[in-house]
C-alpha cells in the first residue's frame, strides 16, 4: 500500500471518528462504576407510598389518582385505571438501572427524546409523582436502537441517562384506563336474545355447554339459518368487549336502544343496552344472577349453583360498570345488535321454486 493511499484511509478514519463523536454525543465518569446505580436509589421503600401521577406530553397533559385504595383517571371522570399497566411502570421506576451517562448538552436532547416534553414536536414524555413527602420527575426518551434500554433524563438534572430497560408508558387517558368491560367466552354462554325497539328479535340457545352449534330459537317458520357460523357468532358478544372510550352514564333515547342478553350456563345474565350517539356506538351493561340459576339442577350429575359465588361475581361486575357507558367498536356493536334477517337466508333464496 503506498504511503500516499494509507494516509488518505488514516485521515478518513478520523474524520468518520469525529462525526461520530459528534453525532452520538455522550458524557461518561473516568471511573465506570461512577454514579452508576438505581436511577432511584431507596425507591422500594416509598414505591408503595405513591399517590398520584402526572404525564406530560405534546399530546396534553393527564394524572392519576390513587383514592380509596383505587387507581383512577381523572380526565376520564375517575374512571378505574389499567392496575397492570400501572403497576409494571412503579415497579420498573423502582427496580430501574443506570447503566450509562449520556449527554449533558440540551442541544442533542432532542435525538435521544428527552427534551422538554411541552415543546412542539417533543418525542418523550414527563412523568411526575409524588411520594414519601418528595416530588420526582423522569423525562422518558427514546428506546435504545444498538442495545437494550431506554434513554431518560431526571427532570432535576441536565444528564441525560441509560436505563437498563423500556418503560411502560401511554400519552392518552383511555391509554391509562382498565379497557375490559367484559370477557364471556362462547363456550360459556347458554342464551343470547336480542330486542330491537321496532320490534325484532333474535334469540339463540344452547341446550348444554357441550354443544357445538347454537339453535336459533326466532327462526321464522318457514325459514332456513344463512349459516351456523352466523348464528354461532351471537355467543362471542361478550367475548373480548372493550371500550374505545367511557363516560358518565348518561339518558339514551329510549327508542333507539337495542337490549342484548346473554345468560352463561354459570347462571349470571348480563343484560345491555346499546345505542347510536353521532355515529358513535355506546353501551351500558349490568350482571344479576335470575331465580332459575338459583335452582338445583334437575338431574343428579350436574352440581348444585353456588348462588353465593354467583351473586358476588355479578356485584363485583356491577360495581365496576354500573356508573359508566362505554363506547365500543363498531364490529362489536354490530354483533351486540344483530337483526334476524341478517341470520337468515334471503327470501328469493329460500323460496326459489324448484321447477323448470
Amino acid at each position: 500500500m503506498s504511503k500516499k493511499h494509507f494516509s488518505f484511509l488514516l485521515i478518513l478514519t478520523m474524520v468518520v471518528a469525529l462525526l461520530a463523536a459528534l453525532l452520538v454525543p455522550e458524557r461518561t465518569s473516568d471511573d465506570p462504576d461512577a454514579n452508576l446505580g438505581p436511577l432511584f436509589p431507596l425507591a422500594e421503600t416509598w414505591v408503595n407510598d405513591v399517590e398520584w401521577l402526572r404525564i406530560v406530553s405534546v399530546e396534553g397533559e393527564l394524572r392519576l389518582t390513587r383514592r380509596d385504595a383505587q387507581w383512577q383517571v381523572d380526565a376520564l371522570a375517575g374512571y378505574p385505571a389499567d392496575w397492570e399497566r400501572l403497576r409494571t411502570l412503579l415497579a420498573d421506576l423502582a427496580q430501574a438501572e443506570v447503566i450509562e451517562l449520556k449527554t449533558d448538552n440540551p442541544q442533542y436532547y432532542s435525538r435521544l427524546g428527552v427534551e422538554d416534553p411541552s415543546m412542539p414536536g417533543a418525542g418523550g414524555l414527563l412523568l411526575e409523582f409524588e411520594a414519601g413527602g418528595e416530588r420526582h420527575g423522569l423525562v422518558v426518551g427514546n428506546s435504545a436502537t444498538t442495545r437494550s434500554g431506554q434513554y431518560v433524563r431526571l427532570a432535576d438534572s441536565a444528564t441525560s441517562l441509560l436505563i437498563d430497560r423500556e418503560l411502560t408508558t401511554a400519552r392518552t387517558a383511555v391509554e391509562w384506563a382498565m379497557r375490559e368491560i367484559a370477557d364471556v367466552a362462547s363456550n360459556a354462554v347458554a342464551e343470547v336474545e336480542i330486542i330491537h325497539p321496532d320490534g325484532d328479535w333474535v334469540l339463540a340457545a344452547k341446550a348444554t355447554s357441550a354443544d357445538t352449534d347454537f339453535t336459533l330459537k326466532s327462526l321464522p317458520e318457514g325459514r332456513e339459518i344463512s349459516s351456523s357460523w352466523s348464528v354461532n357468532a351471537l355467543g362471542g358478544a361478550l367475548s373480548g368487549l372493550n371500550m374505545d372510550h367511557v363516560s358518565p352514564v348518561g339518558a339514551p333515547t329510549a327508542d333507539a336502544t337495542v337490549r342484548l342478553r346473554l345468560l352463561t350456563f354459570d347462571g349470571i345474565e348480563y343484560t345491555l343496552k346499546a345505542w347510536k350517539d353521532d355515529d358513535a356506538a355506546w353501551i351500558t351493561a349490568k350482571a344479576s344472577v335470575p331465580a332459575r340459576a338459583t335452582e338445583p339442577a334437575a338431574d343428579a350429575e350436574s352440581a348444585t349453583p353456588d348462588v353465593e359465588n354467583l351473586q358476588a361475581a355479578a356485584d363485583a361486575f356491577n360495581r365496576r360498570v354500573a356508573r359508566w357507558q362505554f363506547q365500543i367498536p363498531e364490529y362489536k356493536f354490530q354483533t351486540l345488535t344483530q337483526r334476524s334477517e341478517s341470520l337468515l337466508q334471503p327470501l328469493e333464496d329460500a323460496q326459489q321454486p324448484s321447477g323448470g
